[in-house]
């Protein structure tokens, strides 16, 4: 559905940029950490990060055992345009 987790997705975003230690550095966000700071469940930190990586401005990295981290994607390194979102 168009718009899901977009205001999800922008909180998340906002959040991810405070833990990078340098814009090509991977990081989590901890589900204790987004229920603390932001008051989400794990379904809209769920659907946030999804609308997050479907629009190109995360690049999501599972760790086996481990939490997912997430990098920038290179369209928001750079500058690019995202891609229309499909609706």
């Amino acid at each position: 559905r168009s718009g899901e987790g977009s205001l999800a997705a922008v909180m998340l975003f906002r959040v991810l940029l405070d833990r990078l230690s340098h814009p090509h550095a991977p990081a989590s966000i901890p589900a204790s950490l987004v229920a603390e700071q932001l008051g989400l469940s794990e379904d809209q930190t769920r659907r946030g990060m999804k609308a997050l990586v479907q629009r190109d401005r995360l690049v999501e990295q599972p760790q086996a055992g481990r939490a997912k981290q997430y990098t920038l994607a290179p369209s928001v390194l750079l500058g690019q345009p995202a891609a229309p979102a499909v609706v």
